[in-house]
């Protein structure tokens, strides 16, 4: 078998890589999910929708990375990460419901000029709802 850090993909093309980690078990790959999570920084690129769905096997495993790309810098990545986080059961979800509110009710200019707020609120909704 390679060695774990030989699955996280090379290029936004890098197909070969998504078909190992689909067979891979979670637990051998949860120490590479946050090299994975940068692969949903801009959902246009090619493997980013299959790798939604890799990434949503992790579950709970996924909330500090998940908390991570909220508190970073790039808000199109919180963006994009907020579609992941619609994805999740709602019991992960909900864990995540300060963080969702504070993009929602507490934006910076950057996050309302990429509309994270808009989609935090939405989000907020689903959840309450």
């Amino acid at each position: 078998m390679k060695c774990i850090y030989e699955l996280i993909p090379k290029d936004k093309s890098d197909f070969t890589c998504m078909e190992e980690l689909r067979m891979v078990d979670i637990e051998e790959c949860s120490q590479i999910i946050g090299a994975l999570m940068l692969w949903i920084q801009d959902m246009n690129w090619p493997i980013a929708q299959e790798m939604i769905c890799i990434l949503l096997r992790f579950r709970e495993k996924l909330l500090p990375h998940i908390k991570d790309v909220f508190m970073s810098d790039d808000e199109m990545w919180k963006y994009w990460t907020l579609d992941l986080v619609n994805k999740l059961p709602y019991e992960t979800a909900i864990e995540l419901k300060n963080d969702i509110a504070r993009l929602a009710y507490h934006p910076s200019e950057k996050e309302k000029n990429e509309e994270v707020d808009i989609k935090a609120k939405e989000l907020l909704n689903l959840l309450s709802g």
